[in-house]
């Protein structure tokens, strides 16, 4: 399926960004070393952080940093950068979920999950500083 006819049906976009989160923590949570886990969860949160701030926190407001992702997440491709790769990917999921509603809370639960695994590591880390 291409991505241009997900818009046209929001319960099938809701059921693949359900899926392709799944897949994409499951390879990064079993099938990678803890530190590569840590840089795509710190990645993440940074992204989806400045995707609110920019979007100023309305899902109406996201499809432009979107955009923008999808373009660092090609770039990320190219550089063969697995954990920008997966970190962008997962924010792409996470904002489009949020503009889906309801139908796509799986993918933003599990993404949720992922990244407060990781979030005393953030605690720890001002706690340095």
């Amino acid at each position: 399926m291409t991505m241009f006819g997900w818009f046209n049906n929001p319960d099938r976009e809701a059921k693949q960004l359900n899926k392709d989160s799944g897949a994409i923590l499951d390879s990064v949570v079993k099938g990678s070393p803890a530190v590569v886990g840590r840089a795509v969860a710190e990645q993440t949160q940074a992204a989806i952080d400045e995707g609110h701030e920019k979007g100023r926190n309305s899902p109406d407001l996201y499809q432009p940093i979107i955009d923008h992702y999808r373009t660092m997440n090609a770039d990320a491709r190219r550089n063969r950068n697995q954990v920008a790769m997966s970190a962008f990917s997962l924010t792409i999921i996470y904002l489009r979920a949020e503009m889906l509603g309801p139908k796509a809370v799986p993918a933003r639960q599990g993404i949720d999950e992922f990244l407060g695994s990781w979030a005393h590591l953030k605690e720890d880390l001002k706690d340095e500083t």
